[in-house]
Order: structure tokens, then C-alpha cells, then sequence
């Protein structure tokens, strides 16, 4: 291997280890966490309220309809919905001092608006300048689709949702396990640490929805009745690749999901669970159905594998659904992947995130088709490739996903 070769590989391996370091230490602290918050790097919807004019002290002056800030935006007399990027919160802990906030500190502040110390600061879909913090009960997670209100001239703001839509449906990397990829003659198997899936990101030790074979009619997809719970214990990329196949092939990929299985009603429960489950499902409770663990026919605990079209969502606390039924008008959905890609933010739309200009896109590769065992869809970016960059059709073209 040329010594140039050589250095850009080890500069390359540096690069993914230590991104892997940082996601380990991001993965214990979204672990660590209620699961009401949301995470960085999420998409949610936001609600903003019409907005008086700059200055004005008059609570009788009409409601301005526009924002030089973001002109192209679409309002209502009412409010509108946003699609954001969550790029930080200061909801860790109860304002004003180091308690960690609880779900009822969280159902507190989501009842009494307090603007300062409980919010999550997004960047409106589409804008490399629409930065702004908002208070923690105006967010909803991307699951919880808000309607459009005719009646209280409530709009959905079309240019950020739009702007959100390819990453709103697609898998990227958060980052990959520090273990090589196995090839077996048809496809690589990348293992990762965690994934966005979708609007979500999910880590190994989380807890997903995934969907029953016959659940009960007319159900909400919230009702545990409909769903089952896995516990991530591995996180499997497979792209499909034969040997001397022409680059422009085009490539299948399939996320996989593989851990153990819970239920509130499995027809032989193991309880207590013989296995770790994340802290946030420890401190549920059952007033929304207690989960157990399922045992197989040789009475060991069940575990399970499945692709993307089965999983709902990440779990989220059921409180919070409770809490955002009262308050707000919106569509229960579930997540549906259509491809991958790799430049989550600037899918969508960014050139700027929270004001810092976006490290460049990965080069070498020319597109998001993996192509060898060494230069793979999920390929992290070195130092050697920051200064590189690559057209925006280029970049969000994707192999298929089934």
C-alpha cells in the first residue's frame, strides 16, 4: 500500500474510533434519560404561536402573520407546525438547580408555560438560521402528527415539513461498532452502535415497538395492546454485494434489529425479567400494563430478529402520550423507512446546523451506494476528506431498503 494510501486509511480508522468513543458516552446519557425527552439529532414537531409585532406593548394589536426571519414559511391566524432538528435542551434537569427532572417534573412544566430552563432548542427543517428555543410542552415527537385546525387557524408550515420528509424516512448512522464487517459472498453486515432510524435515534440497550401478528381491532398504536417491546442487544446493517459487480449496481440493505422480547400478556411471562431492560422502562410502572418477559418452549427467555417494516417507533413513556392527548390535536403514525443515507442533517436542508457551518460531505465515495467492504454506505468520514465536497442530487441518492 502507497505510504499516502496508508496514512489516509489510519486517519480513517482514528476517525471512526473515535466518533464510536463519542456515541458510546452519548448512548449512556440518552439511556440514563426519561423516556419523555427527546435526543439530539431528532426530529420533532414544534408549535409556534403568531408572534406581535417587535416591541409592541399592546395586547389588542393585530397578530402579525409572517417572520422576516423566515420568509418562505407558511402561517395561520392561529399558530403553526414546524418540523425541527432538536440541537440541544435544557430540560437534564429542574431549573434552577442539579435534581435530574422526572416525568412529574416534566408533567409540570408541560402545564405551566415557562419559557426559561425547560426547553429544547430546534432549527426549523430547510433553514440554516431558524435557531430557537422552545419550551418544552410546544414539542412532540415526530410519532404524534398534529393536524391542521381550520377552526383556530392552525396551519402545518409546508417548507419545513417538506425539507424534512427524506430524512423523516430514512436510516443514517450514528456510529458503527469498533469490529470489522463480515462478508459472507452475498452481502456485508456492518454492526452498529446506533442508528437513526427514521425522525428517531435508537441505541443497543434501547427499548422498540414492534408490531404484533394479530393484534385486537380498532386499537390505538399507543396501546400496548398492539405492540410488543424488544430490547436491542445488536444493530445489523446488510448490504448486498457480489464480487466483481459493476459500481452502479444497485444495492438492497436491510436494517435488522435482534434482542429480547416483552409483552403485557405472553402465554407463558417470565417475572421478574432475567434480563437488563433500559432504566426509563424500570420506572414506568403498570398503569398502562405491566411488561414481562416471554418464554420460548424450553422456558428460556424469547428473543427475536426483525427488519424495519416491523418496528413502530422507539418506546416512549406513556405519560407523556397522555399528556400530549389532552393538549393537542394530532395523528398517531408509526415510522416507515423507504432508504439510507448519510448526511442527516444536511438532508434536511442545512448548509449551516446551530449556527456552525456543517462539516463537508464524504467525497470519495461519489454517492451513498456501497460499493466494497472498505468504502460502505455507513463509511464514517476522515480528517483526509473534510476539505472534499459533492453535488446535493448526488448526495441523496439511495440504494433501496426493504
Amino acid at each position: 500500500m502507497p505510504r499516502q494510501d496508508e496514512l489516509m486509511s489510519k486517519r480513517r480508522s482514528m476517525a471512526i474510533l473515535a466518533n464510536y468513543q463519542h456515541a458510546l458516552s452519548e448512548r449512556r446519557k440518552d439511556l440514563n434519560d426519561g423516556a419523555w425527552r427527546f435526543r439530539q439529532g431528532e426530529l420533532v414537531w414544534v408549535f409556534e404561536a403568531p408572534r406581535k409585532p417587535t416591541g409592541s406593548g399592546d395586547l389588542d394589536e393585530p397578530l402579525r402573520l409572517s417572520d422576516p426571519s423566515d420568509p418562505e414559511g407558511t402561517f395561520g391566524a392561529g399558530g403553526r407546525w414546524i418540523a425541527g432538528y432538536v440541537v440541544g435542551s435544557s430540560t437534564a434537569h429542574v431549573m434552577g438547580s442539579s435534581k435530574p427532572m422526572t416525568i412529574d417534573d416534566y408533567a409540570e412544566a408541560f402545564t405551566v408555560d415557562e419559557p426559561e430552563g425547560t426547553h429544547y432548542r430546534v432549527q426549523k427543517c430547510g433553514s440554516d438560521n431558524y435557531v430557537k428555543d422552545y419550551n418544552l410542552r410546544y414539542v412532540l415527537p415526530w410519532v404524534k402528527t398534529p393536524v391542521r385546525d381550520d377552526s383556530r387557524g392552525i396551519v402545518i408550515d409546508q417548507v419545513s415539513k417538506r425539507a424534512a420528509s427524506r430524512a423523516s424516512t430514512s436510516v443514517f448512522q450514528v456510529a458503527r461498532r469498533n469490529i470489522a464487517p463480515s462478508f459472507d459472498g452475498a452481502k456485508i453486515v456492518y454492526e452498529l452502535e446506533g442508528v437513526f432510524f427514521g425522525p428517531e435515534k435508537v441505541w443497543i440497550g434501547d427499548a422498540i415497538r414492534i408490531h404484533k401478528k394479530n393484534p385486537p381491532g380498532n386499537i390505538s398504536v399507543w396501546d400496548p395492546a398492539s405492540h410488543g417491546l424488544m430490547v436491542i442487544r445488536k444493530l445489523a446493517l446488510a448490504v448486498s454485494h457480489t464480487e466483481g459487480e459493476a459500481d452502479n449496481t444497485p444495492k438492497y440493505i436491510t436494517l435488522y434489529f435482534l434482542g429480547d422480547l416483552l409483552s403485557t400478556s405472553p402465554p407463558r411471562p417470565l417475572d421478574p425479567i432475567p434480563f437488563e431492560i433500559p432504566i426509563y422502562l424500570g420506572k414506568v410502572g403498570t398503569d398502562y400494563g405491566k411488561w414481562v418477559a416471554s418464554a420460548g418452549p424450553d422456558g428460556k427467555p424469547m428473543e427475536g430478529i426483525v427488519s424495519s417494516p416491523v418496528v413502530f417507533s422507539r418506546y416512549y413513556d406513556p405519560r407523556i402520550m397522555q399528556l400530549i392527548d389532552s393538549a393537542y390535536q394530532t395523528l398517531d403514525s408509526v415510522i416507515h423507512i423507504q432508504g439510507i443515507m448519510n448526511d442527516r442533517a444536511l438532508s434536511c436542508g442545512f448548509t449551516l446546523l446551530n449556527g456552525e457551518s456543517l462539516r463537508p460531505p464524504v467525497a470519495r465515495l461519489g454517492n451513498t451506494t456501497a460499493r466494497t467492504m472498505g468504502a460502505s454506505v455507513i463509511g464514517t468520514p476522515g480528517p483526509e476528506e473534510e476539505q472534499q465536497s459533492r453535488d446535493l442530487d448526488d448526495r441523496q441518492k439511495r440504494p433501496k431498503l426493504h
